[in-house]
This record gives structure tokens, sequence and C-alpha cells, in this order.
């Protein structure tokens, strides 16, 4: 069934047809949204709170052992071969392991600033 609207533009109404590999509607996945926000509080203990996030020392440890990798993957020149799988994991320094990765990766952090800035009319400086 066609129809046209105000602007003359044709609305195309298909037909109810089943199709062989329909869900029932009872099966179908869906989600739904309350009208009332349900909030749920827990009580968070301090000692619980300590331990959920990562402490300064944690992160400094965590960039002593990036820097380490990093080393490592430069005295074995690039070759990953010669480098031992239980002392060093490269996953997620891989952007950060050689010069050119990472002039690429601020290149394209600083257009994809430069590009939102533009868009909302603020120019970069």
């Amino acid at each position: 069934m066609t129809r046209k609207n105000s602007l003359g533009l044709v609305k195309v109404r298909k037909a109810n047809r089943a199709a062989k590999h329909s869900v029932k509607r009872s099966e179908a996945k869906a989600v739904r949204f309350s009208k009332t926000p349900e909030v749920a509080f827990r009580h968070v203990t301090q000692d619980e709170l300590q331990k959920t996030w990562y402490k300064p020392q944690e992160y400094d440890a965590f960039k002593e052992d990036c820097k380490r990798t990093a080393a490592y993957y430069r005295n074995a020149q690039g070759d990953i071969t010669r480098l031992d799988p239980v002392k060093v994991c490269l996953r997620g320094l891989e952007q950060n392991l050689t010069r050119i990765s990472i002039m690429s990766r601020r290149i394209t952090i600083t257009s994809s600033v430069n590009m939102v800035l533009h868009e909302q009319g603020m120019e970069p400086r």
C-alpha cells in the first residue's frame, strides 16, 4: 500500500507477511525502561574502596613496567622473537614502541581534537 504525504513523498507500507524464520513476539528480545528511576545503594567500607581503586604507587609501578618492556623491545631491535614471553608482554604498548607510531598517534590525536574544535566553531590556536 502506498500513500503520499503533504510533501508529495511516497510512503510505502509492506504487507504483514510472516517470514519463514520469524520469532514469536513473546520470544523476541526487548529492552524496556522504567518510567521511574530505580537506584540501588550499597554500603562500601573504606577497606573495600581502597581495594577497588589503584593507588598512586601502583600507577608508578605500571609506568616502570611499561618503560622496562619498551627497553627490552629496543634491546631486541624490534625482533619480538628474541623476547621472553614470560617476562615481556607487548599488549597495549604497540602504539608506544617506535618513534613513527608515537608520532602517528600524536598527529591523530591532535587532528581529532582540531576537527572537534573546528566543528564547534572554536578554531584551535
